[in-house]
């Protein structure tokens, strides 16, 4: 029998894996100019990890290449490498007026 995925823990895991690659990112602009700490650096960098590795493994049954993570005002995907046990996290899409508005509006064909 297959496990049944937690989808609450990877959607989770996947807004935590976004707020530690974008507070890398801003901290490897700062490093440069002298505005962020190695120390701080280095922390960013384990919390990248650590939710790279919790993530890949909440995934692991799931056999998705790319998932995607909605949050409050953005959606964004996850692109899962399960052989060198990476995740690429990218901007999918600007939801405007919010993740609530766009669930309320109704869908037209």
């Amino acid at each position: 029998m297959t496990p049944i995925p937690n989808f609450d823990a990877i959607h989770q895991t996947g807004l935590s894996l976004v707020a530690a690659h974008n507070y890398y990112d801003s901290l490897v602009r700062q490093y440069p100019i002298g505005l962020c700490p190695v120390e701080d650096l280095d922390i960013a960098l384990s919390l990248l990890s650590e939710d790279t590795n919790n993530l890949l493994t909440l995934c692991r049954d799931l056999k998705e290449e790319v998932i995607l993570i909605p949050a409050k005002t953005k959606l964004y995907s996850l692109h899962l490498n399960y052989r060198s046990w990476l995740v690429d996290v990218k901007l999918a899409a600007n939801i405007s007026g919010g993740l609530d508005e766009l669930i309320k509006k109704p869908i037209y064909d």
